[in-house]
């Protein structure tokens, strides 16, 4: 089997439809179409986008050895193993321009939050922090690790939180 270099190169509709099944990928076909999908991040190793479905979900793809590995903050991704906001992201890649990694990094703003926010910030290594609210509760901080999996999920009291 050829290595592959890219994230883009070694996706492709078949492999997307044979991990996500018929139904999955047809909904994930329908999001991709409907431009659901916001790319936010792309390298030539990963890409993050925020497709919107019933809420906004963060899902990643990027290359883990010699395959690729999808993450998504949607319910169905840890209980099934794959989601249709994961095909959507998939199709957006096979169909677009390769990264041109250097332009990117050029125009990336500065990190302010980790510098406002250091503690807050270190509880994460290669993952990301959601904070906002979801339908259970006021406010929430969720924080995801690589894999995507929740490693906090706690209701705060809002209270006087400078700014």
């Amino acid at each position: 089997m050829t290595q592959q270099h890219t994230l883009q190169s070694f996706l492709s509709a078949r492999y997307l439809r044979e991990w996500a099944g018929d139904k999955v990928f047809g909904r994930g076909e329908d999001y991709y179409h409907e431009n659901c999908v916001n790319l936010l991040n792309h390298t030539s190793q990963q890409a993050i986008a925020e497709v919107e479905g019933s809420q906004p979900y963060r899902v990643e793809w990027k290359l883990a050895g010699p395959t690729a590995m999808a993450d998504c903050t949607c319910p169905a991704m840890p209980q099934y193993g794959f989601c249709k906001h994961a095909v959507a992201l998939g199709l957006m890649l096979i169909d677009s321009s390769p990264p041109r990694e250097n332009a990117r990094k050029a125009h990336e703003p500065a990190d302010h939050f980790s510098e406002k926010y250091p503690n807050i910030a270190g509880w994460v290594k290669d993952g990301w922090i959601e904070i906002g609210r979801d339908g259970n509760s006021t406010s929430l901080i969720r924080v995801l690790d690589e894999g995507g999996l929740p490693s906090v999920r706690k209701p705060i009291r809002a209270k006087n939180i400078p700014a």
